[in-house]
C-alpha cells in the first residue's frame, strides 16, 4: 500500500559511518558538493531513489520505495515487503534507516475494475474541506496538508513511456491513493512517524482505516432521478427539484460549475454561492428511495472492502 515515503535519518556523532565519505560512492548521477543554507550536501541517486547526504544526515528526499524493492508501483508495497525494503535499505547504506522520520507518506493501491475508470470517476463527487479537480487521466481532491488522487494507472505509465506489465495490459486499472505531503505527524496524530512505524500492525491498519473512509467520504453521485411516486415529504420535492436542475444543466459538477461562476460575476454572494452548493450537494447524496446507487459505485465500494480485508 505504501508508493513514495520520503525519510530523513540523523546520523549521530559517534558512528561507525561518515555520511559524506561512505555514501556518495554508492550513488549514481551524483550532483556534486554544493552549498545548500550554510551545509555541504551531496545528491544521486540509489536505483530509483533520490538520497541526499549531508554531514550529520541522509534523506531520502524522492521516489518509490515500491517501485525501489519490487520493481514496479503496479504492485502492492503492504506491510511485511515494507519491513523488507527498510531492512534492504538500511544494509546498502550501513545506516538504521528504520529510525528515519517520515515526512511524506504516500499510501493506496491498484483495482482492477470492470469498467474504463472514466465511468468511476462520474460517480465520484464532492469532498468536504477539499478542493476537487479534474485532469484527463483523473481526479484529485486538495487539503489540508494531503492530496487524494483517483486515475487511470495505465494511462499514467503509457503516458510516461513506461511498460505495461501484461497482467495488466488491457485491462481498466484504477488506482487510489492519499498523498500525506506536509505535517505528516499532526495529520497522523502522532508525536512523530519513523520508517518502523510503516510496519508496525496497529499503524497500518490505522493507515488502512483512513485510506477506507476517505473513500466513503467522498459523496457518491447517483445514475438517475426516481419516480415521483417515491416522494413522501416537502423536503423529498425539493430534492427532486434541484436534481432535475442539475440533470438539465449536465450534472452535479457542471451546476456547482455555474454557481462558481455567478459567483466570481459578482450575481452571487459567497454566502448565497455556498448555501446554493450546499444544497446541490445535500440533494446529490445516493439516498435510498430517492436515489439509485449505480453500479459502478456497487463495484467500487466492493473493491475497498475487498482491499481493507487483504491487507
Amino acid at each position: 500500500m505504501y508508493d513514495t515515503v520520503k525519510m530523513r535519518l540523523i546520523v549521530e556523532e559517534g558512528r561507525s559511518i561518515c555520511p559524506m565519505e561512505d555514501i556518495p560512492p554508492l550513488l549514481d548521477r551524483l550532483t556534486g558538493c554544493s552549498q545548500l543554507q550554510g551545509s555541504e550536501y551531496v545528491s544521486g541517486l540509489l536505483g530509483g531513489l533520490h538520497i541526499t547526504v549531508r554531514p550529520h544526515s541522509v534523506r531520502v528526499s524522492k521516489g518509490s520505495l515500491c517501485k525501489w524493492h519490487l520493481g514496479d508501483n503496479l504492485r502492492t508495497l503492504d506491510r511485511i515487503t515494507t519491513q523488507e525494503a527498510i531492512e534492504h535499505l538500511s544494509d546498502i547504506l550501513h545506516l538504521p534507516m528504520d529510525e528515519a522520520d517520515i515526512t511524506r507518506l504516500d499510501f493506496g493501491t491498484n483495482l482492477i475494475m470492470r469498467r474504463p475508470v472514466p465511468v468511476y470517476l462520474e460517480h465520484l463527487g464532492e469532498l468536504r474541506y477539499s478542493r476537487r479537480t479534474e485532469a484527463s487521466n483523473g481526479l484529485y481532491y486538495w487539503g489540508n496538508g494531503k492530496e487524494i488522487n483517483i486515475y487511470d494507472k495505465n494511462r499514467e505509465r503509457a503516458s510516461a513511456g513506461e511498460p505495461i506489465p501484461e497482467l495488466y495490459a488491457g485491462r481498466n486499472v484504477l488506482r487510489y491513493e492519499i498523498r500525506y505531503t506536509k505535517r505528516l505527524p499532526k495529520q497522523l496524530n502522532r508525536p512523530y512517524v519513523t520508517a518502523a512505524d510503516l510496519y508496525n500492525r496497529a499503524f497500518f491498519d490505522d493507515m488502512l482505516h483512513r485510506w477506507r473512509d476517505t473513500y466513503r467520504a467522498i459523496q457518491k453521485i447517483n445514475d438517475r432521478i426516481p419516480e415521483f411516486d417515491m416522494i413522501r415529504k416537502k423536503t423529498d420535492l425539493y430534492r427532486l427539484g434541484v436534481l432535475l436542475v442539475a440533470e438539465a444543466e449536465g450534472g452535479q459538477q457542471a451546476l456547482i460549475g455555474r454557481i462558481k461562476r455567478m459567483q466570481t460575476e459578482g450575481k452571487l454572494t459567497k454566502s448565497q454561492a455556498q448555501d446554493l452548493r450546499q444544497a446541490v450537494n445535500d440533494a446529490c447524496k445516493l439516498r435510498p428511495g430517492l436515489t439509485s446507487t449505480s453500479e459502478a459505485i456497487e463495484e467500487l465500494d466492493g473493491k475497498i472492502r475487498a482491499a481493507v480485508k487483504m491487507y
